[in-house]
Protein backbone atom coordinates (compact mmCIF):
# COMPACT_ATOMS: atom_id res chain seq x y z
CA UNK A 1 0.00 0.00 0.00
CA UNK A 2 1.40 3.38 -0.94
CA UNK A 3 0.43 5.73 1.88
CA UNK A 4 -0.35 8.73 -0.61
CA UNK A 5 -3.13 6.09 -2.16
CA UNK A 6 -4.65 5.51 1.79
CA UNK A 7 -7.54 7.89 1.29
CA UNK A 8 -8.50 6.02 -1.85
CA UNK A 9 -8.68 2.73 0.27
CA UNK A 10 -10.22 4.39 3.24
CA UNK A 11 -13.29 5.47 1.33
CA UNK A 12 -15.57 2.73 1.75
CA UNK A 13 -15.94 3.21 5.80
CA UNK A 14 -18.94 4.86 5.96
CA UNK A 15 -18.12 5.89 9.59
CA UNK A 16 -21.14 3.71 11.05
CA UNK A 17 -19.25 3.11 14.53
CA UNK A 18 -20.43 -0.67 14.37
CA UNK A 19 -16.69 -1.28 14.90
CA UNK A 20 -16.88 0.74 18.27
CA UNK A 21 -18.71 -1.23 20.52
CA UNK A 22 -17.22 -4.58 19.72
CA UNK A 23 -13.57 -3.16 19.95
CA UNK A 24 -11.82 -4.03 23.09
CA UNK A 25 -9.46 -1.45 22.73
CA UNK A 26 -12.62 1.03 22.81
CA UNK A 27 -14.61 -0.68 25.31
CA UNK A 28 -11.53 -0.36 27.77
CA UNK A 29 -10.12 3.20 26.56
CA UNK A 30 -13.44 4.74 25.78
CA UNK A 31 -11.53 7.07 23.90
CA UNK A 32 -12.81 7.34 19.62
CA UNK A 33 -9.59 7.12 18.42
CA UNK A 34 -9.04 4.03 20.11
CA UNK A 35 -11.71 2.49 17.92
CA UNK A 36 -11.21 0.73 14.62
CA UNK A 37 -13.64 3.80 12.77
CA UNK A 38 -11.48 6.45 15.04
CA UNK A 39 -8.21 5.43 13.67
CA UNK A 40 -9.62 4.93 9.90
CA UNK A 41 -10.77 8.48 10.20
CA UNK A 42 -7.32 9.73 11.33
CA UNK A 43 -5.81 7.57 9.05
CA UNK A 44 -7.45 9.49 6.29
CA UNK A 45 -6.43 13.06 7.34
CA UNK A 46 -3.14 11.75 7.94
CA UNK A 47 -3.11 10.56 3.78
CA UNK A 48 -4.65 13.74 2.77
CA UNK A 49 -3.35 16.57 4.65
CA UNK A 50 -0.32 16.02 6.82
CA UNK A 51 3.27 15.10 5.71
CA UNK A 52 4.93 14.32 8.95
CA UNK A 53 2.99 11.64 10.96
CA UNK A 54 2.36 12.21 14.08
CA UNK A 55 3.43 10.11 17.09
CA UNK A 56 0.58 9.23 17.99
CA UNK A 57 -1.12 8.10 15.49
CA UNK A 58 1.20 5.06 14.93
CA UNK A 59 0.52 4.41 18.63
CA UNK A 60 -3.08 4.21 18.26
CA UNK A 61 -2.45 1.71 15.25
CA UNK A 62 -1.71 -1.12 17.54
CA UNK A 63 -4.56 -3.25 18.53
CA UNK A 64 -5.47 -6.49 19.88
CA UNK A 65 -5.75 -7.68 16.19
CA UNK A 66 -8.97 -9.84 17.15
CA UNK A 67 -10.97 -8.78 14.34
CA UNK A 68 -14.08 -8.27 15.44
CA UNK A 69 -14.22 -4.78 13.33
CA UNK A 70 -13.68 -7.06 10.23
CA UNK A 71 -16.42 -9.33 11.04
CA UNK A 72 -19.41 -7.11 12.50
CA UNK A 73 -18.09 -4.25 9.18
CA UNK A 74 -21.31 -4.01 6.72
CA UNK A 75 -18.53 -2.37 3.98
CA UNK A 76 -15.94 -5.26 4.32
CA UNK A 77 -13.33 -3.07 5.20
CA UNK A 78 -10.03 -5.00 5.50
CA UNK A 79 -9.45 -3.16 8.98
CA UNK A 80 -6.38 -4.96 10.28
CA UNK A 81 -4.24 -5.07 7.16
CA UNK A 82 -4.63 -1.43 6.88
CA UNK A 83 -3.47 -1.19 9.87
CA UNK A 84 -0.81 -3.30 9.53
CA UNK A 85 0.31 -1.74 5.95
CA UNK A 86 -0.17 1.85 7.30
CA UNK A 87 2.46 0.94 10.15
CA UNK A 88 4.77 -0.08 8.00
CA UNK A 89 4.50 2.85 5.89
CA UNK A 90 4.57 5.22 9.13
CA UNK A 91 7.46 3.44 10.16
CA UNK A 92 9.15 4.14 6.90
CA UNK A 93 8.53 7.67 6.71
CA UNK A 94 10.15 7.92 10.43
CA UNK A 95 7.65 7.65 12.81
CA UNK A 96 8.52 6.10 15.99
CA UNK A 97 7.87 2.86 17.13
CA UNK A 98 6.70 2.27 20.67
CA UNK A 99 9.22 1.82 23.27
CA UNK A 100 7.63 -1.41 24.90
CA UNK A 101 7.79 -2.88 21.47
CA UNK A 102 11.18 -1.47 20.50
CA UNK A 103 12.38 -3.13 24.09
CA UNK A 104 10.05 -6.74 23.12
CA UNK A 105 11.48 -6.91 19.58
CA UNK A 106 15.11 -6.85 20.61
CA UNK A 107 14.35 -8.88 23.38
CA UNK A 108 13.20 -11.23 20.63
CA UNK A 109 16.31 -10.64 18.67
CA UNK A 110 18.62 -11.34 22.04
CA UNK A 111 16.86 -14.45 23.02
CA UNK A 112 14.06 -15.70 20.41
CA UNK A 113 11.00 -15.71 22.40
CA UNK A 114 8.80 -12.14 23.19
CA UNK A 115 8.63 -13.86 26.63
CA UNK A 116 10.98 -12.10 29.03
CA UNK A 117 12.37 -14.43 31.68
CA UNK A 118 12.59 -17.46 29.15
CA UNK A 119 16.13 -18.22 27.19
CA UNK A 120 16.20 -20.11 24.07
CA UNK A 121 18.16 -22.88 25.55
CA UNK A 122 14.97 -23.78 27.13
CA UNK A 123 12.75 -23.97 24.13
CA UNK A 124 13.08 -27.36 23.46
CA UNK A 125 12.40 -28.70 27.18
CA UNK A 126 9.02 -29.89 25.84
CA UNK A 127 10.97 -32.77 23.34
CA UNK A 128 13.20 -34.11 26.31
CA UNK A 129 11.56 -37.26 27.10
CA UNK A 130 9.66 -37.79 23.88
CA UNK A 131 12.69 -39.16 21.86
CA UNK A 132 12.70 -37.12 19.15
CA UNK A 133 14.56 -37.00 16.07
CA UNK A 134 16.28 -33.52 15.44
CA UNK A 135 16.15 -33.63 11.96
CA UNK A 136 12.94 -35.20 9.70
CA UNK A 137 10.88 -34.66 6.91
CA UNK A 138 8.07 -33.36 9.21
CA UNK A 139 9.36 -31.00 11.73
CA UNK A 140 6.83 -29.47 14.79
CA UNK A 141 7.14 -25.92 14.97
CA UNK A 142 5.92 -24.91 18.71
CA UNK A 143 6.35 -21.74 18.81
CA UNK A 144 6.87 -19.70 21.64
CA UNK A 145 3.28 -20.39 23.01
CA UNK A 146 4.10 -23.95 22.51
CA UNK A 147 7.62 -23.87 23.69
CA UNK A 148 7.45 -21.99 27.38
CA UNK A 149 3.73 -21.71 28.46
CA UNK A 150 1.62 -24.74 26.89
CA UNK A 151 4.23 -27.06 26.11
CA UNK A 152 1.50 -30.03 25.92
CA UNK A 153 0.30 -28.33 22.51
CA UNK A 154 3.25 -29.91 21.02
CA UNK A 155 3.75 -33.04 23.03
CA UNK A 156 -0.29 -33.38 21.64
CA UNK A 157 0.74 -32.75 17.83
CA UNK A 158 3.55 -35.38 17.90
CA UNK A 159 0.96 -38.29 19.65
CA UNK A 160 -1.28 -37.46 16.77
CA UNK A 161 0.80 -37.53 14.33
CA UNK A 162 2.75 -40.71 15.80
CA UNK A 163 -0.65 -42.53 15.42
CA UNK A 164 -0.67 -41.48 11.48
CA UNK A 165 2.52 -42.98 11.43
CA UNK A 166 4.03 -39.51 10.67
CA UNK A 167 7.75 -39.36 12.21
CA UNK A 168 8.00 -36.10 13.18
CA UNK A 169 10.95 -33.71 14.62
CA UNK A 170 11.66 -30.55 15.85
CA UNK A 171 13.84 -28.21 15.14
CA UNK A 172 16.19 -27.11 18.04
CA UNK A 173 16.49 -23.69 16.73
CA UNK A 174 13.56 -22.38 16.03
CA UNK A 175 13.17 -18.99 17.03
CA UNK A 176 9.71 -16.45 17.40
CA UNK A 177 7.75 -16.56 14.30
CA UNK A 178 8.00 -12.97 13.80
CA UNK A 179 4.59 -11.93 14.59
CA UNK A 180 5.91 -9.05 16.75
CA UNK A 181 7.27 -7.83 13.89
CA UNK A 182 4.97 -8.33 11.71
CA UNK A 183 2.10 -6.54 14.52
CA UNK A 184 4.94 -3.85 14.57
CA UNK A 185 4.94 -3.32 10.81
CA UNK A 186 8.33 -4.14 10.95
CA UNK A 187 8.13 -6.11 7.72
CA UNK A 188 11.92 -6.72 7.25
CA UNK A 189 12.40 -7.84 10.51
CA UNK A 190 9.67 -10.20 10.11
CA UNK A 191 11.02 -12.15 7.26
CA UNK A 192 14.48 -12.12 8.35
CA UNK A 193 12.91 -14.00 11.99
CA UNK A 194 11.10 -16.17 9.74
CA UNK A 195 14.11 -17.06 7.12
CA UNK A 196 15.96 -18.55 10.79
CA UNK A 197 13.72 -20.84 11.16
CA UNK A 198 14.00 -22.18 7.43
CA UNK A 199 17.62 -22.23 8.11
Amino acid sequence: MNIDNLSDLLRNCGSCNYCRDTCPMYVELQSELDSPGGKLRALRAYATKMRNPPVELLQRLYCADCRRCEAICPAGVPVTDIWHDAKTQLLKTGAPMSESLQKVLSWIEQEGTPFVGYESEDRTLWAEDLELPPESNTAIFSGCMGSFWYPDQPETQVDMLSKLKVNAGYVPSDVCCGLFNYWAGDDKGFEEVVKKNYA
